[in-house]
């Protein structure tokens, strides 16, 4: 079978794009590790110009989740949101089996600290969405909403899953940035 021009050159230059945007994603990973390894904790995970954010911002999440690895490897106690923003960041990149297994790793034993921050049923209902089972997204949601009765601290992570319930089915990038209904 063979292909009308355009549509080979469009073809074409789809997979150019693509080998384009993997070189710029890797010549930014390499960027970052070298400037961004010794940063405190606050400027790696907190601030949009430097550490893991701009890799992600650029396009690069697989990248901002080997940056995380490194950058956790140096720490001698990481902080534990490094863990899950790496989930995050492969969850985005589509290594769904791999960002399931970050999640589970920030699971809390014992979730109930006295605090009333309900951080295992939001990591939960991100693994429910990640495997595709509507309805344990559906009631680790409602008990997370719960909780944000209780608890104004996991309203945040509540909103997170409300758009993770809209966007159902859709790939974990868009569905985590699910815009609200109209």
């Amino acid at each position: 079978m063979r292909l009308p021009r355009f549509t080979a050159v469009l073809v074409l230059a789809v997979a150019v794009a693509a080998q384009a945007h993997a070189a710029d994603c890797d010549a930014l990973l390499r960027q970052h590790l070298a400037s961004d390894l010794a940063l405190p904790f606050d400027a790696f995970d907190q601030d949009d110009h430097q550490g893991w954010r701009p890799v992600s911002d650029a396009g690069c999440d697989a990248e901002a989740a080997m940056l995380i690895e490194s950058y956790t490897a140096r720490q001698a106690h990481p902080h534990p949101v490094l863990a899950w923003h790496r989930a995050q960041m492969l969850a985005r990149a589509g290594k769904t089996v791999d960002a399931i297994a970050a999640a589970r790793a920030t699971l809390r034993s014992g979730d109930d600290d006295g605090s009333g921050f309900d951080w295992n049923d939001y990591a939960n209902a991100t693994i429910a969405f990640l495997q595709g089972d509507k309805p344990a997204l559906q009631a680790t949601h409602d008990r997370l909403a719960a909780a944000a009765t209780k608890n104004e601290s996991n309203q945040p992570n509540l909103r997170s899953t409300d758009r993770l319930l809209r966007c159902f089915g859709q790939p974990y990038k868009i569905a985590y940035a699910c815009p609200a209904r109209p």
